[in-house]
């Protein structure tokens, strides 16, 4: 899978090249990269099951924990 618009791997662009693109992308110290789509409802709400699950679990089993983004 090609991260990068068409064009010489090690080019760099600007603003106005970034403007001109179709589909999600961010310019970072000059390089393209490709943006991951947001997830689906569907995978937001069993990530939400899981998490109270999980949290569910750990409290009957007295485990302390920590979470976050990944």
């Amino acid at each position: 899978m090609d991260l990068k618009p068409p064009g010489h791997p090690n080019e760099r662009y600007t603003y106005q090249d970034y403007a001109k693109w179709d589909g999600r992308w961010e310019l970072i110290n000059g390089a393209p990269y490709s943006m991951a789509p947001a997830p689906s409802f569907v995978h937001q709400a069993i990530v939400g099951e899981l998490q109270v699950a999980l949290r569910s679990f750990f409290l009957r089993k007295r485990v302390r924990g920590c979470h976050g983004a990944v």
